[in-house]
């Protein structure tokens, strides 16, 4: 049995785990008008957004559903999981921002977990919590602050603080902190971090410290990783357009 070829009681059983609702489906047709084959589909009504689960083959084809359901879908944000048992495959996907993990993750008792029919579904968020899969869903904001510095793509604070302000608008609320035990404005969590030793302010910005790149080993081979691509794919995205709009800025900064 493939990846994504589970009983639609594992996936619907998935799709509650991470909040949202499961819809009868089994293909949904973007702004493309091509159909999209899919193995469970989800709606997080109060959040809006809706989780898909992809059975396309490559993380290409995975990239373009998002996209193309997401042109079509413009009121919610268009969330894509694609399980894969290979692992170039999930490193792809996930530098595309797709949520993508492999089942062999799992011990044979929790996939029976998922698979059984009323399923206590916050047994299964936690042991989602565990695999560093919930994450993706509902981000822990200091860790992804942390992978944030890390990149080196928002050195100031103010930059930072405005990329964790647009990653609920992504689809992805903020789960609670894990690296802190309060929860503080985004200010005083970068100042927390400081204090933990695990980043540190220098003349050039803000950047990590080598107890915070520890940190990170724990979460960088992780499903929740894919969230940290999809900040950094969109940012890239906006800079390029921006490029385009004002070339007069591409060359001033050459």
């Amino acid at each position: 049995m493939s990846e994504r070829a589970q009983p639609t009681a594992f996936w619907n059983n998935f799709i509650r785990a991470v909040e949202a609702q499961p819809q009868e489906a089994v293909s949904l047709t973007g702004a493309s008008a091509i159909p999209h084959a899919v193995a469970g589909v989800g709606l997080d009504r109060s959040r809006h957004r809706l989780v898909v689960i992809s059975c396309e083959d490559g993380a290409r084809e995975a990239a373009f559903v998002q996209a193309d359901l997401q042109s079509a879908f413009k009121s919610i944000q268009v969330i894509v999981v694609r399980p894969s048992s290979n692992a170039e495959t999930i490193e792809q996907d996930r530098r595309a921002g797709i949520c993508s993990f492999s089942l062999s993750q799992f011990a044979h008792e929790e996939i029976e977990l998922i698979l059984r029919a009323g399923a206590d579904v916050e047994a299964v968020k936690d042991m989602f919590r565990r695999r560093n899969l919930f994450q993706y869903f509902f981000p822990a904001p200091d860790h992804l602050a942390l992978g944030l510095i890390e990149t080196g793509r928002v050195p100031f604070l103010h930059q930072l603080i405005d990329q964790l302000v647009r990653t609920p608008d992504l689809g992805h609320p903020f789960g609670p902190n894990e690296l802190m035990a309060v929860q503080y404005s985004f200010t005083e969590m970068v100042k927390e971090l400081q204090n933990l030793g695990l980043i540190k302010e220098e003349e050039s910005g803000l950047e990590i410290t080598d107890e915070g790149l520890k940190a990170r080993a724990l979460v960088s081979e992780t499903a929740r990783e894919a969230l940290l691509h999809k900040i950094l794919n969109q940012l890239s995205a906006n800079l390029y357009l921006k490029s385009l709009l004002h070339p007069e800025l591409r060359l001033r900064r050459e």
